[in-house]
């Protein structure tokens, strides 16, 4: 580090907002000429909230506070601040990485409701805005005046680089004491800041070689400025690279090897520390990309010098280069910062990203080092110059640096917002995120706190400081839970100091003040701040910056426009449709408009509040390609209730096509009739414009894709300037040319669900000539992704030549082999040429990739195609995914995997054998066997097996000692064994045992059931259970049943007697000890409380064996049981008592009329049987010496009686009887 270059503070004035004023002082307010930053606030996301929370209460198990191997997420939320102007071009966010963590993940994010998540919000991964619009040129100051070998650079160029960047480079690590450059900075200070401090190295170079404005004269070596001349304003300059005959950028803040402006200044480049040379500035940056969606880099082609100012415009292209960053595929561990770089931004939007931290080394995380304190994750967010447009954006970024201080403590996190406001004191309240307030208005701030860590923290105090100049304290509340009367002493808000706060322990408290804005200030900045035994001061602080308006939020306009036809030729009428909307306030004033080209782009002022409305039309080198014919539609929609309201032209809106020729200007003045304020001047409230126009292809239109440029300017009371929106690059048009849009690319997974490791995915390509011209040599060309191996002979050439390359696309001669798998790991691209390709004709190519095996969860394959040909020459076409919302998304496949443990087993022995059953006294050997037969290729880590043992059955617990890679822990005083190892391979197993005695004097029927929960980071908790046991039941038991035949047996087909009642009672008493009734089978169970002597008795309280008569003489039932024992088949059977006689006579029916008639006799010593209706057989004999035979002793129902003649009485006889 270079000492000496500027004062360097010599301590920390505040861990929330480094460089505060003191406390309840204003400092004021020096207008200049940008957005910059004045808070910057950090806390744990609501998902990282919810899991210490879970910890500490118990529902997640392990105990309280972070672990090794967890992933922390963490919410950096920033607050543009007006200086000057209300819209800048660009913001930075720089996430500094503390020891013993390393990056797993980094996303733009946007906060949403969400009533399931701590706090009611959740923060949703979103697209970065679009940059702030700049001159591409030299901007409006002129040219900078920079000394050879350095060249005039271009304003956009330098700032137009959108996306998340990372950093090994040791300049760019957190300074244990930061540079004081509140001196040297045009940024002013606002609120209660009192300075600017910067915390790192290369951020400290770049802004003393571009962005000095010459306040801090350098000491020990010449100022870097006497090679790049200027004062630090205007646009940053170029130099020649290393490569010879080349030019590089400079100045950006993200400047790296995927940057348009790559180089930075290193002022010991040229290994001389004290003088300064043009080597110095011939290198790259040090920050590499991070791919996420919405990325851009700053322009395309070769770097140039800028000749000229330049239009105001966004260069920036889309990209997909960068890191494919997963839990999986972590940045490096030497990464010391992150930074976002995201687009133009607004007073009144509040910012937000999201930084995702493994542990990877708790105890460095713990112990902190010099300039990170212990548990502590430290941020830096700035801003740049206004944006272009109407609010004449005029210089790079590093003339504004003026950086705001963030922390979080994963020990005590507070967080400080605004959660309502009120025109009166007694409400009623408006739920509001505060970010802006008018004088006389109530806010009611809600300070949140919570234990985060693994210990109690002892003596928590919690104070809010007001920003007294703004605003007048009204009260407070004594918390929730309740900590006591808040005292005032101004400007403190103080409570009672919590004694203990308990791991995951938290609350609220809420303070309410009136807005007064005696001061004058552009915002009001309101403090909060918790220290506790373990966290001294500073302690951790939260910051919210509330910006002042009487006039309320500005408005946020949103652009969209589309074009049919898409395709056209000379002559072709062309139909745009434009809608607009408004997110955000009204519009306050009139728009002032400029005349003067060199402060921007030329526009119409109104006469009142009102809209203007610009469509530059597409061109070629200042010449219209396409013709503005007519207006045919104006219509204002209320977006509260949808009425939709004709707008009529000379009356509601006037429309322009002289201010600047060749564009077309609508000024929208009021609002139409019928609409609840017609004739009041339009500033856009609770509206939706949509119109359209029709234009004209000019006569012999150079070939090419031409896109459109809308633009919106309204005045603005906050800032005494025009505010302006400009959206470019908006429905492509291709004129006598093929187009290709639509160009669609989607992956499928040919196995079906979601993609797992070893997968196939197919990727298949539509493209179709939607332009007005054959394309001719139409190139489409297809990366491989990374984390994918192509699948040779899966190409579908699809009418062309296919060709492939195994060095990154540069050549495309090689023939791929079939390797493992049937994949070819060295093709990087896949290449189609087509001869040509006609209108309205369609191509469908596709190719196979197998996703590498292992893999971990959530490693991403990320493919786009590029297309072009012959007719649309440099313009590139990108394949788009039509899942996504955009029109250019990259197609994205993430691998799921996770270890599962859901395989793993746990069994038990007793008394060293397998068993169903146990006894008090019995020795009882539970093993677990824990197998990972998941498919993730990490494998798992911070693993858990807990075991809750049953202390009211089981007693003297012995655990075996812990396999290798593990460590285990208790039972504790709740019979808790916890098992824990850092990681566990693929396919990984271990075993745990330990054994424990049944306890003495349990009852019979004790069930003894023992599991276990196994979890790890990447898995949801998988519990196994053991076989239970049981201690036997002393009990009889046996079948009530109908003895149909009453034999005093059981036989085949002799139903149950379902609801009979029986009891055990001791012998001689007639007291029922217990009870039992048969079920639908009869049975019965007679559970005795002790072994002994019984008897078991038919007590019938149903009725059910009433007029029967019992036929097993077993009443009582007298029975012996041992302890444990199971006495079954006890039955009592009964009888229906008899009612009915089936008697007759066998006769010789000599006539054969079947009736016995006189003379008929008798026929003796026939034997015969009867069966009842279930075919059991109740009776049987032989007739008398007359023929008569009788049967007694029936009950009523079906029977049949068969004449078997055993004695062969009746042969040669037959029956002449019919049966009944």
């Amino acid at each position: 580090m270079l000492a000496g270059l500027l004062k360097k503070t010599t301590g920390i004035l505040l861990s929330g907002l480094i460089g505060a004023c003191l406390l309840g002082i204003n400092c004021g307010v020096a207008w200049s000429h940008n957005v910059g930053q004045s808070q910057t606030s950090k806390f744990f996301a609501p998902g990282t909230v919810k899991m210490l929370q879970d910890r500490a209460s118990g529902v997640t198990p392990g105990g309280a506070g972070v672990r090794q191997g967890d992933i922390l997420s963490y919410i950096i939320q920033s607050v543009p601040s007006p200086n000057g102007a209300t819209q800048g071009s660009a913001g930075y966010t720089t996430d500094y990485i503390p020891p013993g963590t390393q990056v797993v993940g980094a996303h733009f994010v946007v906060k949403t409701p969400d009533p399931t998540q701590p706090g009611g919000f959740a923060y949703v991964e979103a697209p970065f805005p679009s940059p702030g619009l700049m001159a591409d040129g030299w901007g409006p100051r002129g040219a900078n005046g920079y000394r050879a070998p350095f060249a005039e650079g271009r304003l956009a160029q330098g700032i137009q680089d959108i996306g998340v960047f990372f950093s090994t480079d040791p300049r760019t690590a957190r300074l244990a004491t930061p540079y004081d450059i509140t001196g040297c900075t045009k940024a002013r200070l606002a609120g209660t800041q009192l300075a600017f401090l910067l915390y790192n190295q290369w951020d400290y170079d770049q802004f003393f070689a571009f962005g000095n404005t010459g306040g801090c004269p350098p000491v020990g070596y010449p100022d870097p400025k006497i090679f790049t001349g200027g004062s630090g304003r205007g646009n940053p300059p170029l130099v020649s690279s290393l490569t010879p005959g080349t030019l590089a950028g400079l100045a950006s803040p993200v400047a790296g090897p995927q940057t348009y402006y790559s180089n930075d200044f290193n002022p010991v480049r040229d290994g001389v520390a004290a003088t300064n040379s043009v080597t110095d500035f011939q290198g790259q940056g040090p920050w590499q990309r991070i791919y996420h969606p919405g990325s851009l880099i700053g322009g395309t082609g070769p770097v140039t010098a800028a000749i000229a100012q330049g239009p105001e415009t966004i260069t920036a292209v889309p990209t997909s280069a960068g890191w494919l960053l997963s839990p999986s595929n972590p940045l490096p561990a030497s990464t010391n910062a992150l930074r976002f770089a995201f687009g133009e931004r607004v007073v009144g939007s509040i910012e937000h990203v999201r930084v995702d931290l493994r542990i990877t080394d708790l105890a460095a995380f713990a112990a902190g080092n010099a300039a990170t304190p212990p548990y502590t994750n430290q941020s830096m967010v700035f801003g740049g110059d206004a944006s272009g447009g109407a609010q004449n954006g005029k210089d790079h970024v590093y003339a504004y640096l003026g950086p705001s201080q963030a922390n979080n403590s994963a020990q005590l996190s507070i967080v400080k917002e605004v959660v309502a406001k009120a025109a009166a004191v007694n409400g009623p309240w408006l739920a509001s995120s505060g970010d802006f307030a008018a004088p006389g208005e109530f806010l009611k701030y809600r300070l949140t706190y919570l234990n985060a860590n693994a210990a109690p923290l002892h003596n928590v105090q919690i104070k809010d400081v007001i920003d007294t100049a703004e605003v007048v304290y009204i009260s407070a509340t004594s918390g929730n839970p309740f900590l006591g009367t808040a005292s005032y002493v101004a400007p403190n808000v103080t409570w009672p100091v919590i004694p203990t706060l308990l791991p995951g322990e938290g609350g609220t408290v809420e303070v309410i003040v009136q807005v007064t804005n005696a001061g004058g200030g552009a915002v009001t900045q309101n403090t909060a701040n918790a220290v506790a035994t373990e966290v001294p001061a500073p302690g951790v602080t939260s910051i919210m910056v509330t910006t002042l308006s009487a006039t309320g939020a500005p408005p946020a306009l949103t652009h969209a426009k589309t074009v049919t036809p898409t395709s056209g030729s000379a002559g072709t009428v062309l139909t745009y449709s434009l809608t607009l909307g408004n997110t955000g306030g009204a519009i306050t004033a009139r728009a002032k408009g400029n005349n003067n080209p060199g402060k921007g782009p030329v526009y119409p002022g109104t006469a009142n509040i009102g809209l203007v409305v610009a469509d530059s039309l597409p061109k070629l080198a200042g010449v219209n390609v396409v013709n503005y014919s007519a207006t045919t539609l104006l219509n204002l929609t209320d977006t509260t209730t949808g009425a939709v309201y004709p707008m009529v032209a000379g009356a509601d809106f006037t429309v322009d096509t002289v201010t600047r020729p060749g564009d077309v200007f609508w000024l929208v003045n009021r609002y139409p009739a019928g609409h609840p304020r017609a004739g009041q001047p339009f500033d856009f409230v609770n509206s939706r414009l949509d119109l359209n126009f029709t234009a004209t292809v000019a006569a012999a239109p150079t070939p090419g894709i031409y896109t459109n440029q809308v633009e919106t300017y309204m005045g603005d009371a906050l800032s005494g300037k025009d505010l302006s929106k400009i959206s470019t690059g908006l429905a492509p048009v291709a004129i006598a040319t093929p187009n290709f849009l639509p160009f669609t690319k989607q992956a499928i997974d040919i196995n079906g669900g979601s993609p797992a490791p070893g997968d196939l995915i197919r990727y298949d390509m539509s493209v179709t000539n939607s332009g007005t011209a054959t394309a001719t040599n139409l190139v489409l060309t297809d990366p491989i992704p990374v984390n994918g191996a192509f699948v040779t002979g899966s190409v579908i050439p699809a009418g062309a030549a296919v060709t492939f390359s195994n060095d990154g696309g540069q050549t495309f001669g090689y023939t791929p082999v079939a390797g493992a798998n049937g994949t070819d790991p060295a093709v990087t691209h896949v290449r189609w040429t087509f001869a040509s390709l006609a209108t309205t004709s369609t191509v469908t190519p596709s190719l196979q990739v197998r996703v590498q095996s292992p893999a971990n969860n959530g490693l991403r394959l990320l493919n786009q195609a590029t297309l072009t040909s012959t007719e649309t020459g440099t313009n590139l076409f990108l394949s788009d995914d039509p899942a996504q919302p955009g029109l250019q998304d990259v197609t994205l496949t993430t691998v799921v995997a996770a270890p599962d443990f859901s395989t793993s087993t746990k069994s038990v022995l007793v008394n060293g054998a397998p068993s169903t059953t146990t006894q008090s006294g019995d020795t009882l050997t539970y093993s677990i066997q824990l197998v990972d037969s998941g498919n993730q290729g990490a494998g798992a880590t911070n693993i858990q097996v807990s075991d809750t043992v049953d202390l009211t059955t089981l007693e003297q617990i012995v655990v075996d000692p812990a396999p290798a890679g593990w460590s285990v822990t208790g039972p504790d005083a709740n019979g808790r064994i916890v098992w824990t190892a850092a990681s566990l391979v693929q396919g990984g197993s271990a075993t745990f045992g330990f054994s424990a005695k049944v306890k003495a004097g349990l009852s019979n029927g004790t069930t003894i059931r023992n599991a276990a929960i196994i979890s790890s980071s990447e898995s949801s908790p998988v519990t196994i259970q053991a076989p239970p046991l049981q201690i036997p039941l002393t009990q009889v038991t046996g079948v009530v049943f109908d003895d149909v035949n009453g034999n005093g047996t059981r036989d085949a087909g002799e139903p149950p007697l379902q609801g009979v009642t029986l009891a055990l009672r001791l012998p001689g008493f007639v007291a029922d000890v217990v009870t039992a009734t048969t079920d639908v089978n009869g049975q019965y169970i007679l559970v005795a409380p002790l072994s002994g002597s019984w008897d078991v008795v038919i007590t019938d309280s149903g009725s059910v064996v009433n007029g029967r008569t019992l036929t097993t003489g077993n009443q009582p039932l007298q029975v012996t049981l041992g302890n444990g024992q199971t006495l079954a088949g006890q039955d009592f059977g009964y009888q229906l008592t008899a009612a009915v006689i089936i008697e007759g006579q066998v006769f010789d029916d000599i006539n054969g009329n079947g009736s016995q008639d006189t003379g008929e006799a008798g026929i003796g010593n026939v034997s015969f049987t009867l069966h009842n209706g279930l075919g059991i057989l109740v009776g049987q004999g032989i007739t008398d010496a007359t023929g008569l035979y009788r049967v007694t002793g029936l009950l009523p129902g079906d029977y049949t009686l068969t004449l078997t003649d055993n004695n062969g009485v009746l042969v040669n006889r037959y029956l002449t009887t019919m049966p009944t």
